[in-house]
């Protein structure tokens, strides 16, 4: 596995704190003053090789493991750290790595990834409850493992107070993604999701009101691909590719901020984002380029009052200063928000043309929407077709699947008379936009002879 990520914390008096850990495995840790300027590094404790930090009742808490299979808690109290063992394995062999941790009421829930020495491929996802005094064992889930990744597992807590639970086999020809959920105190039985061919796989997952969108990053030869798949409520499935590049894509993040998913990735050292509209993504945006320092992933919690959206962000390597995805698409929205407000305000100095050219905008606008649904038609045809195909193949069932056929024509037939419909009014709008253009020209062209007469009758009067 590769190196554990840092951390950076806010506590309740905004104040900066750093967590990383060194090449001696020590934990160690550092404040930022009143300067900006960090301090010099304190150590935690010594042999750990797993890490987890969360805030709760305005305190920074600290899950970690050792080399000798000890699970540990610490926290700040009187300018000290405090802590004590809440488990620990009987076997030496085995190292307790990839910590996650997750707050549910007064419940402390804790997952961890069990690695056996003796048995390189071999793992355990582990979760357990702790309630400050005792740790309860409640599930252990046995994987394969693929040598060489950072992550194995992801935990995910929805509105709901559901946790959801992916995570990567290895199946000797693919990586097989699964799904387990955790409701009413019991976990329900591994569900297969899908399988993908490749390496230097990395994958991010956050759930909303359609379903569990999963971001899957990866390398097949010689390039690499950024796919998303939407496991929506009814148990459809849906896929798209937001990206494909010969350069190497790294440190990706799926977050929702108002509403929307957005994706971020770093493309050698810009960072890169797309969005998710209507289950269509947005053609990549470069965000930030031209930094003059190394840009890396960390972690990144908080327990301000200040309002954050980023569980993972971006730092500088040489200062930590944070850049949060999430603020800088806010902000470019922002800023596109105030540019459509200025050149509007400037129109309006305009009379008649800028009655035209707002015409004009609107119905740019009406274009783009439509050019919109036609994308996602097309992509729901490319589905419909693919369904076809598979049902092709079968040859049990015919009943059930020749109603497939009629539903899935029946659905083709609805989308090719709207996509006839939509190439109608986009005509319609091309006729429109060239009448108003040929309508701005000719007053152009009144208020060019305007201005000469003016000219003369100025010269006359002198």
């Amino acid at each position: 596995m590769e190196a554990i990520k840092p951390w950076i914390c806010v506590d309740s008096t905004n104040t900066k704190w750093k967590f990383t850990l060194n090449d001696d495995n020590e934990l160690q840790y550092t404040v930022m003053n009143k300067e900006g300027k960090w301090l010099k590094e304190k150590r935690i404790d010594k042999d750990v090789i797993g890490l987890y930090i969360y805030t709760f009742d305005k305190s920074i808490h600290i899950i970690y493991s050792t080399l000798n299979a000890e699970l540990k808690y610490c926290t700040f109290l009187d300018e000290q750290w405090m802590g004590k063992v809440i488990y620990k394995l009987d076997n030496k062999y085995v190292e307790i790595k990839d910590i996650k941790v997750i707050k549910s009421g007064q419940e402390i829930h804790i997952f961890c990834l069990l690695i056996d020495n003796s048995s390189n491929d071999h793992g355990i996802i582990l979760h357990c409850i702790w309630n400050g005094t005792e740790t309860n064992i409640i599930k252990q889930q046995d994987i394969i493992l693929f040598l060489g990744l950072n992550e194995y597992y992801l935990v995910y807590l929805d509105e709901n107070s559901n946790i959801d639970l992916l995570f990567i086999s290895d199946e000797g020809n693919e990586i097989s993604i699964n799904l387990s959920s955790y409701k009413n105190n019991k976990w329900s039985s591994a569900k297969r999701l899908y399988g993908i061919l490749g390496d230097e796989f990395e994958f991010n997952i956050v759930k909303d009101q359609f379903g569990i969108h999963i971001l899957n990053k990866f390398r097949d030869e010689s390039s690499y691909y950024l796919e998303h798949v939407l496991m929506k409520n009814n148990g459809e499935f849906l896929n798209s590719t937001i990206c494909d590049s010969n350069n190497e894509l790294t440190e990706t993040i799926l977050v929702k901020i108002k509403d929307k998913i957005y994706s971020f990735w770093l493309d050698g050292n810009k960072i890169y984002a797309s969005v998710l509209n209507e289950f269509v993504w947005s053609t990549p945006f470069c965000l930030k380029e031209n930094s003059k320092d190394e840009i890396i992933k960390c972690n990144f919690c908080t327990a301000s009052e200040k309002e954050y959206i980023d569980r993972e962000v971006y730092v500088e390597k040489s200062n930590f200063n944070l850049i949060f995805p999430g603020k800088l698409v806010i902000g470019e929205e922002e800023k596109l928000k105030s540019d459509e407000n200025d050149v509007k305000q400037e129109k309006k100095e305009y009379n008649h043309e800028f009655i035209l050219e707002e015409d004009l905008i609107n119905n740019d606008h009406n274009n783009k929407y439509l050019m919109a649904k036609l994308s996602r038609i097309q992509s729901d045809n490319t589905i419909l077709m693919q369904t076809i195909a598979s049902l092709n193949s079968q040859s049990q069932n015919q009943e059930n699947i020749q109603s497939e056929f009629d539903l899935i024509y029946k659905r083709l037939e609805d989308e090719k008379a709207y996509i006839e419909e939509i190439i109608g009014r986009l005509k319609r709008f091309k006729e429109e936009i060239e009448f108003l253009n040929n309508k701005v020209d000719k007053l152009t062209e009144d208020n060019v002879k305007l201005n000469r007469a003016l000219e003369f009758g100025k010269n006359f009067l002198l």
